[in-house]
């Protein structure tokens, strides 16, 4: 072989053979030792997520079932009441071998001892949790899994789970696969295998970290891959969490890769060796054609195209010869193809209009082929597939009429064709109108995979040259299809100007252009102004990405109620507009009511319910409006009135709601300057303990005295100090004012303890306000008399910092109440986890007192929750005496309502507090 080397010609040859020698020999031996090691990782990781996955069905399997039981359990329990006792001890004989359970007047017991009831019950009321406790007790042959819980009507059961179902499916252990489950204390739940303890620590403190890991351990003689897994028993029980683990023995792991390796290593020596070798015959055997194909390149490269190369054979490089004289005869078609490609490109980028693409292809393609007619059929869409057709015959304008019945699934399939080959119908359709038989070429125009149009010519092609052809008129369509693009990309644009990209709806421009055309071709119509109602908590609180698919999912649902009745558009954020040829109030009543019927389901999105309702403002043309620009601000203007009614409701517009009090846009200009000229103004309500008979705090309750429209409900302008961000000023002048007027009242001792004042959740977690709080604080010589009462939507998000503000809040003696508890996002947590002192009773809820028994249940429950917190309790919105009656009775001390006084001025509250003493005194001498 070294004599062959050597024997070698050309210095070309030699460096190719030694590097090709090199780069076959490195990287195989290389590739070898990486392919080893590789598979040994590989099958590792294999192995180790094997046991993982294993390990995790097995738990999951096992908490399931331990779900299974304890809703046996449960479902047992609550046939107390509708069985007797011999009847319940035979239900529980049935599923359980050992249990006790004990309530009122109820003790039933099968295999434990009263003694070990109790323990078990001062366990369960050591966990403090409403969740069941289940627990591990060890036995002299096997450890058994007992559950134990308060369950209805006060009954404690506890009972020792059949270990059979629990485990049964170890049996399905694959081969010498040996696994363990603990407790995260160490107790050992089910282990039918020998685990050391180290093993069992070390899992163990790893779980800390991460609830999964590997394992890998030597246990005795025997070294072993494992893996654990943990399962957080505690989400549905008061438990210590569970982890499995799992191994298997490392020479069973690894035992394909030592077979593996024998023959391996052997036949990586012989491939290498073989390779040379055929390395060396195949450059000796390529020296001839190398240096013909060199030659005739440099006669090319002299712009000699005369060049041809004789190779004999059928290998590559005769192929290569055949395709260099094809280059080199070509070459001139070539250069003139580039220039017709050059000239399409400028006019492309100069013009949108296809057609001139088109017509200056076709006149320059007689310049580069021998044909006598070129064609160009841009096809349509599949309605109407028969669209534009151009062609020049002997490098003439021909006109050609139209093509029927062009097969869309026919030229979709198309290739390139010649006389030889098959001709489907759409391009034999464009001969025939010439009355030519098709003798040709054609090329399909393909936009995005789709078929959109036809390149066809008629000429002779010598079988050399059809590659080169082919290429050329593949070039050329290609180009079509970037003008077609063009073309299709400036009427997209015209689609985009007139509809919302995120719902596909019509938009502003639409509908204004349709409402427009309405009001001038119909006799009457209406637009409904639609608003999703909390759309923006959504927004806020679930992040953009969800407040988009809403958006999506509301489009839908209007389309589908409106269906054909009318037109939806989608004028900007959660806004609406509907156009429908009806002014009959009670038909579009029952539009609309369709409407508000199909928003009321809830929206999914990512597995999460969301109830969003939606209210809706209805003009009708010509009654409320004659311009387009009239009935879209009065329909807004009733949308309001429907929000300001409570929201999912349908008001039609009326004069009468023309009042800048309720046009958002006045609201915004007046409010910007209402706090500087000081239009804001406070009303102060007292909160009386009915037991005591005393005025123990005042709301300040803020009020707006607009100098045209009178005074303004904060209902109305807060939602637009939010949006405008000038809520945080007023909430600090509010305060302000309210320690200042403490003040006064101090001085005179009114003998009130306390002033509660509303902040917005937005200025609580702002820049500022605690600092503002802690300066006021430190100016007034009074403390404790502050009272800040906050709503359930401040714990939405943020959670850890609303913590910390208000625990400084606390600090500086400021007592913090929840408002309007019951009717957002109620949930025990913020009652357990925050600093709060007092719980505010919604009235929505105090005024269905006497009418509504499950709001006087709601009333009672909460009064309950607050008493077992320690928390004070205020209702609101008393108005009457049997809701009064019904308080007092329930253990509510404190009510604020008409009952006792409504809202009244700082100059009214000292006469309000004399007169409210004398009245009481009065009470007591009778």
């Amino acid at each position: 072989m070294i004599r062959s080397v050597k024997s070698l010609a050309g210095r070309v040859n030699k460096r190719s053979f030694w590097l090709l020698a090199f780069l076959i020999t490195v990287p195989l031996s290389v590739s070898a030792v990486i392919a080893l090691s590789s598979l040994t990782d590989q099958l590792l990781q294999q192995e180790t997520r094997r046991l993982r996955q294993f390990g995790k069905n097995f738990l999951m399997s096992t908490y399931w079932e331990l779900q299974k039981q304890e809703i046996q359990i449960k479902k047992s329990v609550s046939l107390k009441s509708e069985l007797g006792v011999d009847e319940l001890v035979a239900v529980f004989d049935k599923d359980f071998d050992k249990y006790a359970v004990v309530g009122p007047g109820l003790y039933l017991a099968n295999g434990v001892t009263r003694k070990e009831l109790d323990g078990f019950m001062d366990r369960a009321k050591d966990q403090r949790s409403s969740k069941p406790m289940v627990f591990t007790v060890k036995g002299a042959n096997e450890n058994r899994i007992w559950v134990a819980g308060t369950y209805a009507d006060g009954v404690f059961a506890v009972v020792a789970l059949d270990p059979f179902p629990l485990w049964a499916h170890a049996e399905y252990l694959p081969d010498n696969m040996e696994l363990c489950v603990v407790e995260e204390t160490g107790v050992r739940v089910y282990c039918p295998h020998e685990f050391s303890d180290e093993v069992v620590k070390q899992a163990i403190n790893s779980s800390a970290n991460s609830m999964t890991g590997d394992t890998a351990h030597t246990g005795g003689d025997t070294s072993y891959i494992g893996s654990y897994w943990t399962l957080l028993l505690q989400s549905g029980f008061t438990a210590p969490n569970w982890l499995v683990l799992t191994r298997l023995p490392r020479d069973q792991v690894f035992s394909p890769i030592k077979k593996f390796a024998q023959y391996f290593v052997p036949l990586i020596v012989v491939v290498v060796m073989s390779s040379i070798f055929l390395l060396l015959l195949q450059v000796r055997k390529n020296l001839v054609p190398l240096q013909s194909l060199l030659e005739g390149t440099k006669k090319i490269s002299r712009k000699d195209f005369s060049t041809r190369i004789q190779l004999e054979g059928e290998d590559e490089f005769a192929e290569l010869a055949k395709s260099f004289n094809l280059m080199s005869s070509q070459l001139d078609r070539q250069f003139l193809s580039i220039e017709v490609s050059a000239q399409i490109d400028e006019t492309i980028l100069s013009t949108f209009d296809i057609a001139k693409v088109v017509n200056l292809l076709l006149v320059r393609i007689f310049e580069i082929f021998d044909c006598g007619l070129s064609s160009v059929v841009l096809i349509g869409e599949e309605e109407k597939p028969n669209q534009i057709h151009y062609c020049l015959k002997d490098g003439a304008p021909y006109t050609v009429d139209t093509v029927s019945e062009l097969n869309l699934n026919e030229i979709r399939r198309l290739v390139w064709f010649d006389a030889e080959r098959e001709i489907p119908t759409a391009v034999n359709a464009v001969f025939e109108c010439i009355g030519q038989q098709f003798s040709g070429i054609c090329a399909p125009i393909s936009v995005d995979g789709a078929t959109v149009g036809l390149l066809i010519l008629d000429m002779d092609i010598d079988e050399q040259d059809t590659e080169v052809v082919e290429e050329v008129l593949n070039d050329f369509s290609q180009r079509l299809a970037v003008a077609k693009s063009a073309d299709e990309w400036e009427a997209q644009l015209k689609y985009q100007a007139r509809h919302d990209l995120l719902t596909g709806l019509p938009n502003r421009l639409s509908f204004q252009k349709d409402l427009n055309n309405k009001i001038k071709t119909v006799g009457g119509t209406s637009v409904l102004f639609v608003d999703l109602d909390h759309f923006k908590n959504i927004n806020d609180t679930r992040g953009h990405s969800t407040g988009d698919q809403l958006l999506k999912l509301a489009a839908d649902r209007l389309q589908q109620a409106v269906a054909s009745k009318g037109k939806v558009f989608r004028l900007s954020g959660d806004e609406f507009t509907i156009i429908v040829d009806c002014v009959d109030e009670l038909e579009v009543e029952q539009f609309a009511e369709n409407i508000l019927d199909h928003m009321r389901a809830p929206f999914t999105i990512d597995a999460l319910e969301y109830l969003v309702t939606a209210s809706v403002g209805v003009a009708r043309y010509p009654d409320n409006g004659k311009t387009v620009e009239m009935l879209v601000k009065n329909a807004d203007l009733a949308m309001y009135f429907a929000k300001q009614d409570g929201r999912n409701k349908i008001r039609f517009f009326h004069s009468s709601m023309v009042s800048p009090t309720y046009c958002r846009t006045v609201l915004e200009a007046d409010l910007r300057k209402a706090l500087n000229e000081q239009q804001f103004f406070l009303m102060y309500q007292p909160q009386i303990n009915i037991r005591e008979l005393q005025v123990v705090c005042l709301e300040a309750l803020l009020r707006w005295q607009h100098p045209e429209h009178g005074v303004i409900l904060p209902n109305v302008f807060i939602p637009v100090a939010e949006d405008l961000g000038l809520i945080q000023d007023i909430d600090k002048w509010v305060v302000s004012t309210v320690c200042e007027q403490y003040s006064e009242w101090t001085a005179i001792d009114i003998g009130i303890d306390k002033i509660a004042v509303n902040v917005s959740p937005r200025t609580l977690q702002g820049n500022g306000y605690l600092d503002h709080i802690r300066e006021l604080m430190d100016r007034h010589e009074s403390k404790g008399f502050l009272e800040l009462e906050v709503t359930e939507n401040v714990f939405l998000e943020n959670t850890e910092q609303v913590l910390e503000i208000l625990e400084r809040l606390k600090s500086l003696g400021i007592h913090i109440a929840l408002d309007d508890f019951g009717t957002g996002y109620s949930s025990m947590s913020y009652l357990n986890r925050f600093p709060i002192d007092v719980l505010k009773i919604d009235m929505s809820f105090v005024k269905e007192i006497s009418k509504d028994k499950g709001a006087e249940s709601i009333a009672q429950a909460m009064i309950r929750i607050a008493s077992s917190l320690h928390l004070s309790v205020v209702a609101e919105g008393v108005e009457n005496e049997v809701q009064l009656n019904f308080l007092d009775k329930e253990g509510c001390q404190v009510v604020q309502g008409f009952y006792y006084s409504r809202p009244m001025r700082a100059d009214q509250v000292l006469d309000y507090v004399d007169s409210f003493k004398a009245d009481i005194l009065k009470r007591v001498s009778l």
